[in-house]
């Protein structure tokens, strides 16, 4: 090749995984090792294709790819995988007629970049991977900046011995496209929804966070604008062509998505670069220096960073408000909804239920003789109690039922369509869950139910509803508890 390298391991997280038992399980690391070396490959000649009559490629994706790709699958970062990525840079060179001495001089300046990154980026958390803050922008920005200058360190020396290349030609050349690919190409590699995502959602904690991204489908339409943008660029010319798309990924930032945004920044940036470099786009730098170039490249890459941190920021922001909704809407004890919470939802599905015409059913829940739980063993054993009987309730219903507690030992459950039909039914299994519940020092937990039931026609207010679910709750307090009152 002529000019910066790298690949992507693109390889899943299991690649390098065992079996049941914790035996090897060889197949996975020889599938890692072949995609490994198969991408970098086709990476590094795709930059060596695409380059214009420079010595050095002006967009080599290889690099950020495999740096990427160490970061997003761990598993790949075992000793065969980096013969595998060598491998790969080794051969592109070889097979497009390059000189062996200069081949292996550009792999080694290609793998320092990444060796780098990979031990930069290796401590970050799992939000700053995902870029889901505006620090972890700027920290992508240094660790690009750091995988880049490795590279030239490297790379210039080689450019000198073996490319004719003056000291500041190659350092500059070298440098600014190893950093415009990296920022252009690392951020969407590290955004893209892939295997890992449920995973790497775990690992955070607090309200809000892991919470659904739009993939692929969510594309479309930003590219569908950006295109024609940067058709419009190259008919137009002139310098300022190059920030012609910028108010198409600014509406994609303030969207607050990451990857959609990281994919439109590489289209854009590996567009104008390589229309750049090929006289596609006439910016006239025909009696420029090579400085100003490089200057331009750069310029080019790093006002990318700028719609990419306003998406972090949104981002950031759509977590914190959900996490607030979460906290105001839900019962820290129990996990359940609390009785704001509970009523908002409830009152929204049940408008919901009668504009469809479905049935809807209301559950309403009591603990037995709960304060003689707290008389006698402390508020301790209670809140474990109702936390346990919260857990109970979230086992036996739907995800589209409404589960709340509305205050100390009751709550409330709201269900509608089908299931509001079969309410007598939910309702024992309900009761049958709290009688379940681990005792603990408080002896067998019972419950008593009420259950009322609204068809479409009567279209009646949540107030109305709860009212009748009451009544009947403590028919069944006065029948002698542990029973469900049921509807009709």
């Amino acid at each position: 090749m002529a000019g910066m390298s790298a690949a992507h391991g693109g390889a899943p997280a299991s690649a390098a995984g065992t079996t049941p038992r914790g035996r090897p399980a060889p197949a996975r690391p020889v599938l890692a090792v072949a995609l490994v070396f198969a991408l970098v490959l086709l990476a590094a000649l795709f930059g060596i294709w695409s380059r214009a009559s420079d010595v050095l490629a002006s967009f080599w994706p290889a690099n950020a790819l495999l740096l990427g790709a160490l970061v997003r699958w761990p598993s790949t970062r075992v000793p065969s995988t980096w013969v595998a990525a060598c491998a790969g840079f080794l051969v592109a060179d070889l097979v497009t007629g390059s000189d062996l001495l200069l081949t292996v001089g550009l792999t080694a300046a290609n793998l320092a970049g990444v060796v780098v990154g990979v031990a930069l980026v290796r401590r970050w958390d799992p939000p700053t991977r995902r870029l889901e803050h505006p620090r972890a922008v700027l920290a992508l920005i240094g660790v690009c900046g750091a995988a880049a200058a490795a590279a030239t360190m490297i790379g210039m020396p080689v450019g000198v011995a073996l490319l004719d290349l003056s000291p500041s030609s190659a350092a500059q050349t070298w440098f600014s496209a190893e950093l415009a690919t990296y920022l252009a190409v690392l951020p969407l590699v590290l955004t893209v929804p892939g295997p890992d995502a449920r995973g790497a959602a775990a690992d955070d904690t607090g309200p809000g966070r892991g919470a659904p991204r739009s993939g692929w489908g969510a594309l479309v339409g930003p590219v569908l604008f950006l295109v024609p943008v940067l058709a419009i660029g190259i008919a137009v010319g002139g310098p300022g062509a190059l920030a012609f798309s910028v108010p198409v990924l600014l509406w994609s930032a303030l969207r607050g998505d990451v990857f959609v945004t990281s994919a439109l920044i590489l289209l854009t940036t590996e567009w104008n670069l390589m229309a750049l470099g090929s006289g596609l786009l006439d910016v006239d730098m025909s009696s420029a220096g090579s400085t100003a170039k490089v200057s331009l490249q750069l310029g080019v890459a790093l006002t990318s960073m700028g719609p990419l941190m306003v998406a972090a920021a949104t981002r950031a922001r759509e977590d914190l408000l959900r996490s607030i909704r979460l906290l105001a809407d839900h019962d820290e004890l129990t996990g359940v909804r609390n009785r704001r919470g509970f009523v908002g939802t409830a009152e929204a599905a049940l408008i919901a239920a009668h504009q469809e015409g479905d049935p809807v059913a209301l559950l309403m829940v009591d603990l037995d003789e709960f304060k003689a739980v707290n008389d006698r063993f402390g508020h301790d054993a209670g809140d474990a109690l109702l936390r346990r009987v919260g857990a109970a309730l979230a086992r036996v219903t739907d995800v589209d039922d409404v589960v709340g507690r509305l205050g100390g030992e009751e709550f409330a459950v709201l269900v509608g369509g089908r299931r509001a039909s079969d309410a007598d039914a939910l309702a024992q299994s309900v009761l049958e869950a709290v009688r379940g519940v681990e005792a603990g020092p408080a002896g067998p937990v019972t419950a008593s139910i009420g259950v009322a039931v609204a068809v479409p026609e009567e279209r009646v207010s949540l107030s109305v509803l709860m009212s009748e679910a009451d009544r009947r709750l403590y028919r069944a307090k006065r029948a002698g508890r542990n029973r469900v009152q049921a509807a009709g």
